[in-house]
């Protein structure tokens, strides 16, 4: 995975976690920091190729699923909280 596709899949996976929904193609292009919708879709395509993602109804434009039922649904803010909380040191 690259910086850019992990990028755009931390804030997928985030924004998904925390508000159930998809962001749209605007959110992940500022996320990633470009201007370009374009440039945000072909991340996002890669993304689905690879298999980190899959697109659900046709014609949305927040249309994108996580996929795995392991924690990839839980924000990454969240996780890092919750191992704060517990007492556990990584690295």
């Amino acid at each position: 995975m690259t910086p850019s596709q992990r990028c755009a899949y931390d804030f997928i996976r985030d924004r998904i976690s925390s508000t159930g929904v998809c962001p749209a193609l605007t959110e992940i292009a500022a996320a990633m920091g470009v201007k370009s919708k374009g440039n945000a879709f072909r991340v996002v395509d890669a993304l689905v190729r690879d298999g980190y993602l899959r697109r659900g109804q046709a014609g949305s434009s927040r249309n994108l699923r996580l996929v795995g039922d392991d924690l990839a649904h839980v924000a990454t803010s969240s996780l890092m909280a919750e191992l704060e909380r517990r007492g556990v040191r990584l690295g």
